[in-house]
């Protein structure tokens, strides 16, 4: 029972978010982003079946039929960005204990729909191909027989910015 009132309290904390966003900057935000843990958890929220049936977005009979269309949709957002990252969060020389690289945390933010670097957003990653980088990466192989290995080179050359902190709000303790 817990669990479930921290998740009801979670919906709060995310219309709350939006709204504060919208007042800091203007802007409505269009999404929703967590860490796949916590879009399982929303999954198995009581309340968030009964809206998606109220709201029309779907009859789900179980929690993987809810998809992150559907939890978009209950919140009024375009979209909800699950984040896969995860790390070994023990200390070097312990047992390797897995974490999400975005812990308790969510975010509401106004993110980039276009390419157009004038459309205001939260943050951009900008990519530099000048050097025969590719998105997603450019691979080179050659064999160096000095060391009797095969090299590989990856080439990426990205780097994020952070554009407008005002577009965003990160919810914690979810």
């Amino acid at each position: 029972i817990l669990v479930q009132q921290l998740l009801e309290l979670a919906i709060e904390h995310i219309e709350a978010a939006v709204r504060y966003v919208h007042s800091n900057s203007g802007l409505w935000p269009n999404a929703l982003i967590l860490n796949r843990l916590k879009y399982r958890d929303l999954r198995q929220c009581t309340q968030i079946r009964e809206r998606i049936v109220a709201s029309g977005a779907g009859s789900p009979a179980k929690a993987s039929d809810i998809t992150p269309a559907m939890l978009a949709s209950i919140f009024d957002l375009d979209m909800v960005l699950i984040a896969g990252g995860d790390k070994d969060s023990a200390t070097e020389g312990q047992a390797t204990k897995i974490a999400s690289v975005w812990g308790d945390y969510a975010m509401v933010a106004k993110v980039a729909t276009t390419n157009d670097i004038r459309e205001p957003c939260v943050a951009r990653t900008f990519h530099w191909g000048e050097n025969g980088s590719q998105i997603g990466g450019a691979i080179k192989q050659y064999r160096e027989e000095a060391i009797h290995s095969d090299i590989y080179e990856v080439s990426h050359e990205v780097d994020e910015v952070v554009m407008y902190t005002e577009c965003a709000h990160l919810i914690g303790g979810i």
